[in-house]
């Protein structure tokens, strides 16, 4: 049976899966809102969602990885990062489908559209596990 603070690391994986989702479509969703967008706009949404994703990843779920690596009783690395991965990628997809219905689409087809989608939730699942797997090991030394 997993720990607690591995709920607590999934649970902060799948939060930080929704900034770095809209990180992604940062700009998409500032020139779809019914806003004035200018170019420096744009460039202050998109380099702040960097630095806030960035933050999130390796200051909060990074932290929070090694914390649980620092008090686990038992480890269980590989239990750890699939559960991030299943969490993050599910968490990823959701949002992507928000977006990309929010936003009506591409102007390429729904195929196009579902395999963007699919593969931009399975990246973020994979980068959330190997930051997660990483401090979980970094804590457990």
């Amino acid at each position: 049976m997993p720990s607690t603070r591995t709920f607590v690391t999934v649970a902060v994986a799948a939060v930080v899966a929704v900034a770095v989702t809209l990180r992604r479509y940062v700009t998409l969703l500032v020139v779809e809102l019914p806003i004035d967008v200018t170019p420096q706009l744009l460039t202050r949404a998109t380099l702040g969602g960097r630095f806030a994703a960035f933050v999130l990843v390796y200051g909060l779920l990074f932290g929070v990885a090694y914390w649980a690596g620092t008090h686990a009783s038992e480890r269980d690395d590989a239990t750890l990062a699939a559960a991030t991965f299943a969490a993050a990628a599910t968490t990823a997809l959701a949002v992507s489908v928000g977006v990309v219905a929010f936003t009506g689409g591409s102007t390429q087809s729904i195929v196009f559209d579902v395999a963007a989608v699919v593969a931009t939730s399975v990246a973020t699942g994979v980068k959330l596990a190997v930051v997660a797997f990483a401090g979980v090991a970094a804590g457990g030394r």
